[in-house]
C-alpha cells in the first residue's frame, strides 16, 4: 500500500478521481504494486508517494518527525511505545459507506 499526497491538497474535500484513485483531504491510499504506469503518472505530476513503513523499525526521533509533520500532539517525554500508539490512531480507515 502506498500513500499518495496530492500536490495541491484541500482539506475537507474529496477531489475527483485521478487514475481511478479518490483523494480525500489531499491523500489517497492505494496499492501501486502492479500499476507502474500509475506510479509514473503521479511522480511526473508532482504527487508525493510514500510506501508503507513498519513504524516499529523507526527511531524515536523519526517517529517524532512523522508526528510533527502529520500534526499529532506528542507529550515531551513520550516513549517509543506511546509514539507508536499515537501514530496508529492518526488515521481512521474509511468504512464502505464513506467510499
Amino acid at each position: 500500500m502506498a500513500r499518495i499526497t496530492h500536490p495541491h491538497p484541500t482539506l475537507g474535500t474529496t477531489l475527483p478521481q485521478v487514475g481511478g484513485v479518490v483523494f480525500r483531504d489531499g491523500i489517497a491510499e492505494v496499492d501501486l504494486t502492479d500499476k507502474p504506469n500509475l506510479r509514473s503518472f503521479y511522480e511526473q505530476h508532482g504527487y508525493g508517494i510514500e510506501e508503507d513503513v513498519d513504524l516499529a523499525t523507526l527511531t524515536v526521533r523519526e517517529l517524532r518527525d512523522i508526528a510533527d509533520v502529520e500534526g499529532v500532539d506528542v507529550p515531551a517525554k513520550a516513549k517509543k511505545s506511546e509514539l507508536l500508539e499515537l501514530l496508529a490512531k492518526r488515521t481512521v480507515p474509511l468504512t464502505a459507506d464513506e467510499e
